[in-house]
Parts: C-alpha cells; structure tokens; sequence
C-alpha cells in the first residue's frame, strides 16, 4: 500500500477547499487552520483506515494483532497504547 505524505494530503485539502469556495481566493493556509479543518477521519480515509465501532484502530507504527490506537473525533487527535505515538491528523501524516 502507497501512503501519501502530508504535502498530498495538504495539496488535496486546498484544492479541495478552493473548489468549494466561491469568487473567493485563498492563500497560504496556516498550519492552525489546517488543524482547525481537517479532520483525523479525513485522513484515516485517506490512508484507506476504519476504526472500529469503539474508535480502536491496529497501530501502523508499531507490529500490533490487537487494535491498541483510539481515535478521539471530538479533539481530532489519536493515541497508541502500545507504542506511545499521539496527535493530530497532521502528526499522522508525518509520522
């Protein structure tokens, strides 16, 4: 499977954006505005990831049989109880 970084998903995003935005131009998006409107289940469908009923996820960044990252939609974050990774969508990407 092809993971995409954050420049394509950004590139994505604006483009996106700017599609649905009428006569109005938009620049430079800051990175708290990104944040702000992108969604972790935005970029969870990106990556071709579903979590379960409960939010549990199996972690990409560690070997994991049992699902042991949360995703939490209301702060828009993630954590791994397994191995310690956390953040936002965008750490995500980067990771």
């Amino acid at each position: 499977m092809y993971f995409f970084g954050f420049s394509d998903i950004y590139f994505r995003f604006v483009t996106n954006m700017s599609e649905n935005v009428s006569d109005q131009k938009l620049s430079t998006m800051e990175i708290a505005d990104i944040k702000a409107r992108l969604s972790i289940q935005t970029v969870l469908q990106h990556y071709g990831l579903q979590p379960d009923k409960n939010n549990m996820l199996c972690c990409l960044f560690h070997a994991d049989d049992v699902a042991s990252m949360k995703i939490y939609p209301n702060p828009n974050t993630f954590n791994c109880f397994g191995c310690g990774k956390n953040g936002d969508g965008i750490e995500f990407c980067t990771l």
